[in-house]
C-alpha cells in the first residue's frame, strides 16, 4: 500500500468515526482480550434474590478459546499468555464452585490450565520481563488462585520482592480521592489492598478508566451494586469487537487513541493535519 492510498484510507476512517460520534455511537475497534473477557465473565448480579452471571456468553468464549496445550493465547509477549491463562483459570475455578453454574464439568480444562502455568512459571525469567504492571498483576492472581492451587516456582521470591517494593509506594487514598490515575485502569491488581466501596469517584461514564477488567473487578468486589458500571459493561459487550458474542476488548471506548492514529496516518500521507 503506497502513502497516498494509506492517507485515503485514514481519511475515510476519520470520516466514519466522525459520523459515529455525531450519532452518539461509541467507538472502539480494539480486538477482544481473553483477560478482560475472563474478568467480565466472573461478574454476578442478584436478581429476585438469586445470583446470576451477567455475561455467561463471555465465559463460554473463554472456555472455547482455551488452546490444546492448556493455556490461552499470547499476543505481543509470553507474559500476555500467562496473564490470560491466570485470569481464565480463575474464571473457570469461580464458575466450577458456584451452584448457579450451568456449564459442564471443567475438571479437565482446569487441570490442563494448571499444568501449562506450572510449566511456564518454572522457566520464567522474572528479572528480564518487560510488561506494564506484571509485578502487581501476577502476584494478585497468584493470591486469588492460591485458594485452589499453590504455584511455586524458582523466581517467586524475586517476584514478591518486586511486588512489595511497588506496593510500598501505593496509597489507596489517592484513588479514593477521585483524582485520575493510571492505577485505575488495572484496579483488579489491588484486590485485597483497598476498599472497593470507596472507589466510585473514579467512575467516568460508568467505567474505571475505560477498562472492562477493572470495571468488572469493581462490580465483583463492591458491596453495593452499581447500575452505571453495569450499563458500561453492557455497552462494551454490545458495541465492542465482540459484538455481543462474549469477547471484551482491553479498553473501550477508544476514540482518542484510534482517531489519533488515523490522523497521524492521514497527516503522513497528505502532509496536512486532520
Amino acid at each position: 500500500m503506497d502513502i497516498e492510498d494509506s492517507s485515503s484510507k485514514a481519511r475515510d476512517l476519520v470520516q466514519q468515526y466522525a459520523r459515529k460520534i455525531k450519532t452518539g455511537v461509541p467507538i472502539g475497534s480494539m480486538s477482544v482480550s481473553i483477560y478482560d473477557s475472563a474478568w467480565a465473565s466472573m461478574v454476578r448480579k442478584e436478581v429476585d434474590g438469586q445470583l446470576q452471571w451477567l455475561f455467561p456468553e463471555s465465559f463460554q468464549f473463554v472456555v472455547d478459546s482455551q488452546l490444546q496445550h492448556g493455556g490461552w493465547e499470547s499476543y505481543s509477549s509470553n507474559m500476555d499468555g500467562v496473564l490470560n491463562t491466570m485470569a481464565a483459570l480463575l474464571a473457570m475455578l469461580t464458575h466450577s464452585i458456584t451452584t448457579e453454574s450451568t456449564f459442564p464439568d471443567l475438571t479437565a480444562n482446569i487441570s490442563k490450565a494448571i499444568s501449562w502455568l506450572e510449566e511456564k512459571l518454572q522457566v520464567w525469567d522474572v528479572a528480564s520481563t518487560d510488561h506494564v504492571g506484571f509485578e502487581i498483576l501476577v502476584p494478585m492472581h497468584l493470591r486469588l488462585l492460591s485458594e485452589h492451587h499453590q504455584f511455586d516456582f524458582p523466581k517467586r521470591k524475586l517476584l514478591m520482592e518486586m511486588y512489595k517494593k511497588k506496593m510500598a509506594r501505593f496509597d489507596p487514598l489517592f484513588i479514593y480521592s477521585g483524582k485520575q490515575t493510571t492505577f485505575t485502569h488495572s484496579l483488579e491488581a489491588f484486590i485485597g489492598q483497598m476498599d472497593f466501596d470507596k472507589v466510585k469517584k473514579q467512575l467516568l461514564n460508568g467505567s474505571m478508566m475505560a477498562s472492562p477488567s477493572a470495571t468488572a473487578a469493581y462490580l465483583i468486589h463492591s458491596s453495593v451494586w452499581d447500575e452505571e458500571a453495569e450499563a458500561y459493561l453492557k455497552r462494551v459487550f454490545k458495541n465492542g469487537a465482540g459484538k455481543g458474542e462474549g469477547g471484551f476488548p482491553s479498553a473501550f471506548p477508544s476514540e482518542a487513541f484510534e482517531l489519533s492514529w488515523a490522523c497521524i496516518s492521514h497527516a503522513i500521507g497528505s502532509r496536512n493535519p486532520c
